[in-house]
């Protein structure tokens, strides 16, 4: 299998090289989108826990909701958003 080069695909197509440039940076990958639809699920979840919710709860809970994700997943998506459980909340809630 002959693989061409970008120039040569795009002089057989009669499209600028700038055209496939430009497509290429916008193009965002399945992984993307669905790492940005968990992610607000993720935060919805969380805000709606009041910020109790750790990523055990929330895989739960985005399981319930049929989302397809692992522990990790949602542990990285939640450390790369900033989301930390609020320890003073849940300790003040579960001693009422």
């Amino acid at each position: 299998m002959k693989h061409h080069s970008i120039k040569e695909t795009c002089k057989a197509l009669s499209v600028p090289r700038s055209t496939y440039y430009e497509h290429q940076q916008n193009h965002v990958s399945p992984q993307a989108k669905r790492r940005k639809t968990l992610s607000q699920s993720i935060k919805r979840i969380y805000f709606n826990s009041r910020r109790i919710y750790g990523a055990p709860k929330i895989l739960k809970a985005l399981q319930k909701e049929g989302k397809d994700a692992s522990i990790k997943l949602v542990q990285r998506l939640m450390r790369q958003m900033g989301l930390k459980i609020n320890h003073a909340q849940e300790v003040a809630l579960s001693t009422n």
